[in-house]
Order: C-alpha cells, then structure tokens, then sequence
C-alpha cells in the first residue's frame, strides 16, 4: 500500500490531487494509522483518468505476448516532469 504522498509521486501530481480524488472513491483506498493508503494497482486507473488516450483499435490494445498497452500519453507526461 502506498502512502498519499507515494501515489502522487507516482502519477506526476500533487497530493491534494490525490485526496480530493480519494474523497469521490477514485482510487479506492483504506486508512491505516490515520493515514490514507492507496493500492499501487489503482493508481493504473487513476492515471487512466488524468492522462486519458484516444480510443485504440482493437488489434493494437494488446501486445504479441497478451498484455494490454500501457498507457502511453501518462509515460510521456510522467517523463516531462522536472524538465
């Protein structure tokens, strides 16, 4: 479980980004020691939200191997960061 600070690291935004997305269950969270933790495979569909892409065709959604496309408009804004 990540911490609110970690998960904002992690998709390239604040944390209030994150509380006030916690607040309308996106992602789904649980607090712990009075802190707020995020599930790292949420933060999939968070980014999914933030950084949406344009629909792909279908043959393009999955790799050779069968895993899904990662989201390539978030790794790109995610590397901008700091530059």
């Amino acid at each position: 479980m990540l911490t609110v600070a970690e998960a904002a690291q992690g998709i390239g935004r604040s944390m209030s980004t994150i509380r006030r997305r916690i607040r309308s269950r996106l992602p789904p969270a649980t607090m712990a020691d009075g802190c707020w933790r995020v599930d790292p495979d949420a933060l999939d569909a968070l980014r999914g939200g933030i950084y949406p892409m344009l629909e792909l065709p279908a043959e393009w959604r999955r790799l050779v191997d069968g895993t899904p496309v990662l989201n390539w408009v978030a790794g790109i804004e995610l590397s901008r960061i700091g530059h």
